[in-house]
């Protein structure tokens, strides 16, 4: 298989799943796209639809392998000087591009467009982290190696983001939306230690034997890649992987004593207060509750109590009027209110029906729903402090 630039990002987080991927992808333990993962996917599709629209005269490349790079040349005889998802393949690597500006004498540009962004997981509790710009870069320089070893000369790599402080006013304004940074000078930077790289993917793919332990041991349940619980089926199943905020510098330790379950950690280990009452939950199989802070917290609430939950849509392209890419807009929410300590709930919700922007009339009802004095509950503080924010700052007369 030829590494592409998907194959050599998995290379650099790591090289035994490389391998598997390469040579027996049927080992992999591959988890499903969360509904998070599946919404990055389709906004990033959006926002790279919306950026092509800054090259008015661009063509496109539909297939994807060998079939791209047959388009790409094919487009090229034909006269195309922008051409998104160009293919470029040379010694064992394929790349395609998200654009490519090509000049005179097989010079090029190359266009990276970002549509991911800090914003995406703004008071997210536990959401994917969204890819970084370094992340970016990198996938630019690996595209200038395949393009200089199919030929052409790079002059220019440019970086195409949203621009997280646009505030549609009116028809989108796409010179607003996107900023388009000429990032060369950091991509030539990482080049030498993308090409080697690049040359070590090259020889470890090749290998014959496969591995039979990963570095994933080390790291954290959530960076762990999809080969490793084929190669470490002893550290499968809850373990010390598990612990709330488990730092990679504890998972290193028991690894390298040989611990592979939580009833083997050593009880004068030192562990967090909440890391232990999980060890001591799971060895003893008890519920550990802690009346007295729940007790101290409940004391601090004041009647009514209202159980709020937002639903919210966070478009990459902003859609109404004062709204920014990303921006997590309310258009339902579910509120049960508690009147007396012993009292029966009543439950108000508002569910935005109409196409319009939904702020102004669930802020206006929000505000009906819950009075001037008692205790607001939320699954999550940060997020529905920070919609609360917005909704102040979009309708002020209810701020």
């Amino acid at each position: 298989m030829k590494i592409t630039k998907s194959s050599f990002k998995i290379f650099l987080q790591c090289k035994e799943y490389f391998w598997f991927a390469q040579n027996k992808p049927e080992v992999l333990v591959v988890t499903a796209a969360s509904e998070f993962e599946q919404m990055l996917a389709e906004q990033g599709k959006k926002v790279e639809q919306e950026s092509y629209k800054l090259f008015p005269d661009l063509k496109f490349v539909t297939a994807k392998g060998a079939e791209a790079n047959t388009q790409t040349k094919a487009l090229l005889q034909q006269g195309a000087s922008h051409i998104a998802q160009a293919a470029f393949e040379a010694n064992g690597f394929f790349a395609q591009a998200d654009l490519v500006h090509f000049k005179e004498d097989n010079h090029i540009d190359l266009y990276e467009v970002k549509s991911s962004s800090s914003m995406q997981n703004i008071g997210m509790e536990d959401s994917t982290q969204a890819p970084s710009k370094e992340e970016h870069e990198t996938d630019l320089a690996f595209q200038y190696e395949v393009a200089t070893l199919a030929g052409y000369t790079v002059d220019n790599t440019f970086l195409v983001e949203l621009n997280k402080t646009y505030t549609r006013q009116g028809e989108i304004a796409l010179s607003q939306l996107f900023t388009m940074n000429n990032v060369t000078a950091n991509v030539l930077k990482l080049l030498p230690g993308i090409r080697e790289s690049m040359q070590q993917a090259l020889t470890y793919s090749s290998l014959k034997e496969a591995p039979t332990t990963c570095g994933c041991k080390y790291k954290s349940r959530k960076k762990q890649c999809p080969a490793f619980p084929y190669l470490h089926t002893e550290l499968t199943g809850y373990s010390y992987y598990d612990l709330p905020r488990i730092h990679e510098s504890r998972i290193r330790e028991f690894v390298d004593q040989g611990i592979t379950r939580i009833e083997d950690i050593p009880a004068k280990n030192k562990l967090s207060d909440n890391q232990r009452d999980h060890v001591v939950s799971w060895n003893e199989n008890r519920e550990i509750i802690h009346r007295d802070e729940i007790e101290r917290i409940f004391n601090d609430f004041q009647f009514p109590l209202y159980f709020l939950d937002y639903e919210t849509y966070a478009p990459a392209i902003p859609v109404f009027e004062g709204t920014r890419p990303y921006q997590h807009i309310p258009f339902q929410y579910s509120l049960h209110i508690l009147h007396e300590n012993s009292g029966e709930t009543e439950h108000k919700e508002y569910l935005h029906s109409a196409s319009c922007n939904p702020i102004p009339a669930i802020t206006a009802q929000l505000r009906s729903d819950i009075g001037d004095t008692g205790t607001v509950i939320v699954w999550h503080s940060p997020f529905e402090n920070g919609r609360n924010k917005e909704l102040a700052a979009a309708v002020p007369s209810l701020s």
